[in-house]
C-alpha cells in the first residue's frame, strides 16, 4: 500500500486504487486491534505499570462496593431492630390495656358485691375535750416549796394576826413610825415576806385588849361618870408600852464577797515536751 501510494496514478492498477480507497478503514481497524491486543505487542516494562494501575482501580472499586454492602446490611439490621422494638412496644401496650381492663372488671364486680351487702352506719367522730387551764400566781413562782402542814399553820397564823391588826386599827390610831425604826424594819419585812410560807409567824399578844371588868352603868350623877372614864383611861396601855413590847427586828450582816483565786501555772522545759532543737536526729 505504501509502494502504491508512491507510484503515480497512471501507473497504478485497479486493485491498488481500491486498496488506497479502503486505507482509512484499514488503519482504523489496525488501531482498534492494537488497543485490544497491545499486550502482545508491548514489552514487560510497559506492561507492569499499566497492570499496577489497573489493579489499584479494581481494589478501589471493590472497597467501595464492600462499603456499600456493609452500609446496606447495617441499614437492614437497624430497620429490623426498630421493627422488633415497635412490636415489643405494641405488645407491652396491649398487655397493659388488657391488665387494666381485667382490673376494672374486678373493681366493678367488687362494687356490685359491696352494693348488695347491708351498709353499716359510719362511726361518729369523737369530740375532743378542751384542756383545762390552771391559773397561776406569778408570786408563787419565786417562793420556796413548803410542807403542807407548815403552810396551813402559816396561813392560819397570818389570818389571825391580820384580824388582830384590824381590831387594833379600829380601836386606837397607831403613831407614825420613826425614820430609824422604819429603815431598820424594811429589810426585816422583805425577809419576812420571802419566808412567810416557809415557817409560821410568831404571834404576839395584843396589848390593846378590853379590860377584864365591865364599865359601870351610867348614872344620873355627873362626877362619878367622869371618875369612871378616867379610871378606864388609866387601865388602857400607852403607845410607849406598846412600842417597847413589839419585838425588835434583828439585822443580819451581808455575806462577805468571795475572793477570786488566781490560776497557778507551772513552768516546763522544751525537752520535757519532746522537742529538742539541739538533737541532730530530730526532724521537724
Amino acid at each position: 500500500m505504501l509502494r502504491a501510494e508512491r507510484r503515480p496514478a497512471k501507473s497504478q492498477t485497479a486493485e491498488e486504487r481500491v486498496m488506497l480507497v479502503r486505507k482509512p478503514d484499514v488503519e482504523q481497524a489496525i488501531r482498534a486491534w492494537s488497543d485490544r491486543s497491545r499486550m502482545w505487542f508491548e514489552s514487560e516494562f510497559e506492561f507492569n505499570p499499566r497492570l499496577e494501575r489497573a489493579l489499584e482501580i479494581m481494589m478501589k472499586a471493590r472497597a467501595e462496593e464492600r462499603k456499600r454492602e456493609e452500609e446496606a446490611a447495617a441499614e437492614r439490621k437497624r430497620l429490623a431492630e426498630e421493627e422488633a422494638l415497635e412490636q415489643k412496644r405494641l405488645a407491652a401496650v396491649e398487655a397493659a390495656e388488657r391488665k387494666e381492663r381485667e382490673l376494672e372488671a374486678k373493681l366493678e364486680a367488687k362494687r356490685a358485691e359491696a352494693a348488695l351487702k347491708p351498709q353499716k352506719a359510719a362511726p361518729q367522730p369523737k369530740k375532743k375535750e378542751k384542756a383545762k387551764a390552771i391559773k397561776l400566781d406569778n408570786r408563787d413562782l419565786f417562793t420556796a416549796p413548803t410542807q403542807p402542814g407548815v403552810e396551813e399553820q402559816a396561813e392560819d397564823s397570818h389570818e389571825d394576826s391580820h384580824e388582830e391588826a384590824e381590831e387594833e386599827v379600829t380601836s386606837a390610831p397607831t403613831p407614825p413610825p420613826e425614820p430609824e425604826r422604819a429603815a431598820a424594819a424594811a429589810p426585816a419585812k422583805k425577809r419576812q415576806g420571802s419566808d412567810a410560807k416557809a415557817a409560821a409567824k410568831v404571834i404576839t399578844e395584843s396589848v390593846w385588849k378590853e379590860p377584864a371588868t365591865a364599865p359601870a352603868p351610867p348614872t344620873d350623877e355627873g362626877p362619878p361618870a367622869a371618875d369612871a372614864s378616867e379610871e378606864e383611861e388609866e387601865d388602857l396601855p400607852s403607845l410607849a408600852t406598846a412600842a417597847k413590847a413589839a419585838p425588835a427586828a434583828k439585822k443580819t450582816p451581808p455575806p462577805a464577797p468571795k475572793k477570786k483565786e488566781k490560776k497557778k501555772f507551772a513552768k516546763m522545759s522544751v525537752a520535757a515536751l519532746g522537742f529538742d532543737a539541739n538533737n541532730p536526729n530530730y526532724v521537724n
